[in-house]
């Protein structure tokens, strides 16, 4: 017996759902070793088992008329959360570019000020001479 015939028995076909739960439950009952089983072939049941617990991608929640089936719940729930702190980290450096970019602006202003103010005073003194002569 390998593990691909234990995914036979119990019925497995892609959703670790009730029915297999029971069908795995009763083959760990019938080769437990306290009741005369194969020790190695309770030991592959085990495996099959956590092999469907730790790759669950079946989870059916209902609640109030929404029916969600064939979902990773938890992964949902991480990815979730993994996604809400990369956002939280990505706005927090929109907010320092914008900042940044605000003070160069405030900087390129003070300077472009200081341009104007420099060409009128030029502008100011070549009229006097104009003026003047």
């Amino acid at each position: 017996m390998n593990k691909d015939s234990i995914y036979q028995i119990i019925g497995y076909q892609g959703e670790y759902n009730s029915q297999v739960k029971k069908a795995i439950k009763k083959l760990l009952k019938e080769n437990h070793p306290d009741h005369h089983g194969n020790i190695r072939i309770f030991k592959l049941i085990n495996e099959v088992k956590k092999e469907l617990e730790t790759n669950n991608v079946s989870y059916k929640y209902k609640k109030k008329e929404n029916k969600f089936e064939d979902i990773d719940y938890d992964f949902c729930q991480e990815m979730i959360f993994k996604l809400e702190k990369e956002s939280f980290y990505l706005n927090k450096e929109i907010q320092k570019e914008k900042e940044k970019i605000a003070n160069l602006e405030y900087k390129y202003n003070l300077l472009y000020n200081e341009y104007l103010k420099k060409e009128n005073i030029i502008l100011n003194e070549e009229d006097n001479k104009i003026l003047v002569n």
